[in-house]
């Protein structure tokens, strides 16, 4: 913010004699954002691998299903079951009887 005040050529700037200025880089470096962005993609890849080899799925569908929209995916038991990414369903202790449905 210093550095936007200080630097705007329609301001004067004065200063106290004793005054001291400090700037901050932008939050983060771009050093920093490319390794986190690189180990994002390394985690998605393993588990769209984990995915698909547990749903029964090719990579490419489970890609397209869960991580092309940027946005989080949310699945009830029953969905779950249906994806084969459980294997029961436990209400009051009891196991589901309902069928999985394969791929």
């Amino acid at each position: 913010m210093m550095t936007m005040l200080t630097t705007n050529p329609k301001h004067k700037v004065f200063a106290a004699k004793h005054a001291k200025f400090m700037y901050h880089r932008v939050h983060g470096n771009s050093a920093e954002v490319r390794a986190y962005a690189d180990m994002i993609d390394t985690f998605e890849n393993r588990f769209i691998e984990m995915m698909s080899a547990r749903m029964g799925m090719d990579a490419e569908t489970v890609r397209i299903e869960f991580f092309t929209d940027g946005t989080d995916h949310w699945l009830n038991a029953e969905h779950a079951k249906e994806r084969r990414l459980v294997d029961e369903i436990i209400s009051n202790g009891k196991k589901s009887k309902k069928l999985i449905c394969r791929y």
